[in-house]
């Protein structure tokens, strides 16, 4: 297991993005459905870098609760960033905007798919 450059940078933006998502998810403001949905998309990047890390340095191999994580908690949600920024840009736009129990289906398929 060799750390290289590229590594620490990855490491670093998966840091930054549970950070920054975390402090999105909190802030209050006047539409929060809007910052939890920012939040959502910066943790998906997260995960996804945290997914491309385990993969450079080769972990789910060698650790046994790396591999389990990985193997029944996927890295890479990549199918959520569509109907997430969708339904950002819908509740930044209509301030009295909330999902219905259709557009609550979308998402779950995205989810669950």
């Amino acid at each position: 297991m060799e750390i290289s450059i590229w590594n620490i940078i990855i490491a670093f933006g998966a840091l930054q993005a549970f950070v920054l998502g975390t402090i999105i998810f909190n802030k209050k403001s006047r539409k929060p459905r809007s910052n939890q949905l920012m939040a959502g998309l910066f943790y998906i990047f997260a995960l996804a870098s945290l997914g491309i890390l385990v993969e450079e340095l080769n972990l789910s191999n060698t650790s046994l609760p790396v591999y389990l994580i990985e193997q029944y908690f996927p890295f890479f949600h990549f199918i959520l960033i569509g109907p997430l920024i969708f339904f950002f840009v819908k509740g930044e736009l209509d301030p009295n905007y909330s999902f219905t129990e259709k557009e609550w289906k979308h998402l779950l398929l995205a989810i669950w798919s």
